[in-house]
């Protein structure tokens, strides 16, 4: 019962949903020409914003959760349980963003505005970071819930050593990743101002 007051899992349906309607905007956008194809497009667009801040916003929320496996005293059994479950939601909806990036792009590319596709691909490179970290994280809980004597098996009280070690690495994705996607996105936006200004300032 408490998954349903649980974000994460309205995040697994809402990965699902995000597909749907990535391939109704797309999809649609193949039969329509001019105004009424880039209209498609950029609800396509927006509905990605919506999608990439669901996603960074459970990214977030799942990683300041985990802290306490880097240190002690180790979380308990059911702690690890529940955040397997929500690492699985954000790596379901990295996987759709990432889905929806390539699409959009690819809608996009066939109307010719390639700024809006480079624009919306490199969001899939953020996305395809988020997967990786998130199979990452997985792997090391599924570690961490293993018992005594398994093989791969976390030994009692070696776990915040191990997670510092694996954890550390994943931080570049907030401290260089996203941070250089924004500004890719903010260079592409005013280099795109700038060539729309240029003709009426040659004209003067």
């Amino acid at each position: 019962m408490d998954n349903f007051t649980d974000p994460f899992f309205y995040g697994g349906i809402a990965a699902a949903l995000f597909i749907l309607l990535t391939c109704l905007l797309v999809g649609l956008s193949l039969f329509q020409t001019g105004a009424a194809q880039a209209g498609y497009l950029r609800k396509q667009s927006f509905a990605l914003f919506l999608q990439l801040s669901l996603l960074l916003w459970l990214s977030a929320t799942l990683w300041g959760q985990i802290e306490p496996m880097r240190h002690l005293p180790e979380p308990q059994e059911p702690e690890l349980q529940v955040w397997f479950r929500r690492a699985m939601s954000v790596l379901l909806v990295g996987i759709s963003t990432v889905f929806a990036s390539l699409l959009a792009t690819f809608g996009w590319v066939r109307t010719g505005k390639v700024g809006n596709a480079m624009r919306s691909v490199v969001w899939s490179i953020l996305g395809v970071k988020i997967v990786i970290a998130s199979v990452v994280v997985l792997g090391l809980l599924e570690q961490a819930h293993l018992g005594p004597g398994e093989e791969g098996a976390i030994a009692h009280g070696d776990l915040p050593g191990v997670s510092e070690e694996i954890l550390q690495p994943l931080e570049s994705i907030a401290t260089v990743w996203l941070p250089g996607c924004v500004a890719f996105l903010v260079i592409s936006v005013v280099i795109s101002i700038g060539k729309r200004r240029a003709p009426a300032g040659f004209s003067k």
